[in-house]
């Protein structure tokens, strides 16, 4: 009968070899559903809401108002409010770029 460490590093070993191979399958899933070009991940629920939430914001209600009005959470309404304003602004920039001070 083998001593119980033996054993042991045994059955580690084997554990460790079968999420070596889970893995392998794991990543080539992932690899073929690139290539497939499936989309991963959650999906986005937020800019179904989008046009939403700046109408309202245009009629001038706060960030709280609109979240109460929509039945949606603050954090979302202002993430909405953030991301538009920003869109904005680089619409207004243009082509406008800051070059980095040693040419890169």
């Amino acid at each position: 009968m083998p001593p119980a460490g033996f054993e042991r590093k045994g059955a580690d070993g084997l554990a460790e070899l079968e999420r070596g191979i889970i893995r392998e399958r794991v990543n080539a899933g992932i690899a073929a559903a690139k290539q497939r070009g499936v989309h991963r991940g959650r999906a986005r629920t937020l800019q179904g809401r989008n046009a939403e939430v700046v109408k309202l914001q245009d009629q001038g209600l706060g960030v709280r108002a609109i979240a109460r009005q929509l039945n949606m959470p603050v954090s979302s309404v202002h993430s909405l409010v953030k991301s538009a304003a920003s869109k904005v602004l680089a619409r207004l920039a243009g082509n406008y770029v800051v070059s980095h001070p040693s040419g890169r």
